[in-house]
């Protein structure tokens, strides 16, 4: 949840899926951040921890179609962005982070 809110743009919206686990404890979020940069928290309870490790199980059988339009390495992520906001590609774009 932090992590992602690190990585979002300027005016970014951040749908964490679900509730976090009780022994994650609480998260710090600096209202300040949210605030200047423009973000966006939106909270959506659809799911749960147990259905998201279903989900996750059946991504690894191959049973989840997926619409990859891109994929590339951490070193091409600013072209990737270009790509994305011309619409270049359909789809979600994998960033792979190890650089072969």
């Amino acid at each position: 949840f932090e992590l992602g809110l690190k990585l979002l743009k300027r005016g970014g919206v951040l749908i964490p899926v679900g509730l976090p686990a009780f022994n994650e404890g609480q998260m710090q979020i600096s209202l300040h951040s949210l605030i200047i940069k423009g973000l966006q928290i939106v909270s959506s309870l659809v799911g749960n921890v147990e259905e998201m490790r279903e989900l996750v199980n059946l991504a690894a059988e191959g049973k989840v179609k997926t619409h990859i339009g891109r994929v590339a390495n951490l070193s091409e992520i600013n072209q990737v962005f270009e790509e994305l906001e011309k619409g270049k590609f359909v789809g979600r774009a994998i960033i792979d982070n190890f650089e072969k």
